[in-house]
């Protein structure tokens, strides 16, 4: 597998607004109701281009292989249960997705060489990093550069793919110096916290218990929640709401020290979550998990098409699968 630095620039048959018809695609299993065939198939209407986003729900690697290399593929969205398998079948996997160890977006590109090689990548990143830092006014957004990056201190809740992404988004893209788990089992935190460690990224931690909410240094700046929309039953899932909870309340008493952010990354069945209520009580700023989706959504158009004809892609997106969620409403089938 090469790793070898891609140039952005995509051949001009595929940056030109005139480009022939292209097909992309969302593959993975039970994606019946995702909302990414209209978001982007709004794009592509908003830019004038004769290409469609269908989605392809199937386990059957071969065959998607198939129509990545046939003539009429643009790119396609991978969620589960490939988000890691796909890496084996990329020419060049970007450094987000090595890391991670699962990328969610594949797409063309020509390497100095002349030759064109398939690269895996992970707009989830670009999900989290730009939903959190439009929430925030300009002038509080976090660098790379400056004492204050320093200070910032993430937290995310969750063992799975998304928080492995949230560690990476808050260490390379917001400038969080420590990062906190909080998870109901430790095996899973360990693990993501081990991993990270293997490849040289440090300053992971587990945060297992409101008395250690007490001792941290200061309050994290940035919260992800990546875990579903349920009630805890179990008394590892009760212990795990209890610690986010005080860190939420531990933000509330502390007073404000820069906006915190929280981000619900469920989205389904609810769009407001019961984290959504506890974090907007306690004074912090709440972001819903369907921003992260639209943002991600438009980092993957401008790796397929890089220009974007002055069109808005956010607004024209969002608008699309906002149409989408009202025709369901009706009863209507998804599109």
């Amino acid at each position: 597998m090469s790793h070898q630095q891609y140039s952005p620039a995509l051949t001009a048959a595929t940056t030109s607004a005139t480009a022939p018809a292209r097909r992309t695609y969302l593959f993975g299993a039970g994606i019946g109701s995702s909302l990414s065939p209209a978001f982007h198939n709004a794009c592509y209407r908003a830019r004038g281009l004769d290409w469609t986003l269908s989605r392809l729900d199937s386990t059957d690697m071969p065959a998607f292989l198939e129509r990545v290399y046939a003539d009429d593929f643009g790119g396609s969205a991978v969620t589960m249960p490939h988000k890691s398998a796909i890496l084996t079948h990329a020419d060049h996997v970007e450094q987000q997705a090595k890391l991670i160890g699962a990328a969610n977006t594949i797409f063309f590109r020509t390497d100095a060489d002349g030759q064109r090689r398939l690269v895996a990548t992970n707009t989830d990143v670009a999900g989290i990093r730009d939903s959190i830092l439009t929430s925030l006014p300009a002038s509080s957004r976090p660098t790379a550069s400056g004492a204050e990056s320093s200070s910032h201190i993430g937290l995310v809740v969750g063992g799975g793919g998304t928080t492995r992404t949230a560690v990476y988004t808050l260490r390379y893209e917001l400038h969080c110096s420590d990062i906190y788990i909080v998870n109901r089992i430790d095996d899973e935190a360990s693990a993501i916290i081990d991993d990270f460690a293997s490849q040289g990224v440090t300053g992971i931690h587990q945060l297992k218990t409101p008395a250690d909410v007490a001792q941290l240094r200061a309050v994290p700046r940035f919260i992800v929640n990546a875990v579903p929309s349920f009630e805890p039953q179990t008394d590892g899932e009760k212990l795990a709401r209890a610690t986010l909870t005080a860190v939420l309340e531990r933000g509330q008493a502390q007073g404000p020290d820069g906006e915190r952010v929280v981000l619900e990354m469920c989205y389904f069945p609810h769009t407001w979550t019961t984290v959504c209520q506890m974090a907007q009580d306690n004074g912090w700023e709440v972001i819903q998990g369907m921003e992260a989706m639209y943002h991600q959504a438009v980092a993957q158009q401008l790796l397929w098409i890089p220009e974007t004809g002055g069109v808005d892609l956010l607004a024209v997106g969002r608008r699309g699968a906002e149409e989408e969620i009202e025709r369901r409403a009706q009863g209507l089938a998804p599109l």
